[in-house]
């Protein structure tokens, strides 16, 4: 469908949803930052077209020096502090859709359950807590030897244990 579709950046429409409901107010900071960004450059750019005029035209009526370099200094601090505000937002963006893209393919995953039906991982997802042990073959089975013991109680909490075994062959063994 549209919603799985991978953009240019490897993300799909519905990641970038989701990762919208995650921070609905990105966007809204972002236009506030970036709005920053250009009303204090174009401050800066005046600013500094009046020095230069204060310098090369000697121009007595202008605004004096000690209030101009200021200004454009403060201005410069404010694309300064805009820039680090948006790139550490976007930088917090991707991360989060990283996170759900790698959840996305967790998700997708095929697994097995106890009767032999292959399910995608989002099925257990809905009803029970999904934990998956991936390794060798010992330590998947050690991990499961563990589960098993705890069956009880991860019944109650309704956690389902999911075996992956990788590197050479081998298959768990459950006792």
């Amino acid at each position: 469908s549209k919603l799985e579709e991978k953009d240019s950046q490897g993300y799909s429409l519905r990641a970038r949803l989701r990762e919208e409901t995650e921070a609905p107010f990105r966007k809204v900071r972002l236009f506030v930052y970036y709005s920053s960004a250009a009303s204090a450059a174009l401050g800066a750019l005046v600013a500094f077209t009046r020095i230069l005029g204060a310098i090369f035209a000697n121009n007595p009526t202008g605004q004096p020096l000690s209030e101009t370099v200021p200004n454009v200094l403060i201005d410069l601090g404010v694309v300064g502090a805009a820039v680090l505000l948006i790139r550490a937002d976007n930088a917090a963006g991707k991360k989060r859709l990283d996170r759900l893209s790698r959840g996305a393919a967790l998700a997708a995953l095929t697994v097995e359950d106890e009767l032999g039906i292959a399910r995608k991982l989002s099925y257990f997802r809905l009803k029970k807590r999904p934990v998956i042990v991936c390794g060798n073959a010992d330590t998947v089975n050690a991990v499961m030897a563990s589960a098993f013991s705890l069956r009880k109680e991860l019944t109650e909490r309704e956690v389902v244990v999911v075996p992956f075994i990788k590197g050479e062959g081998g298959s768990a063994v459950f006792e």
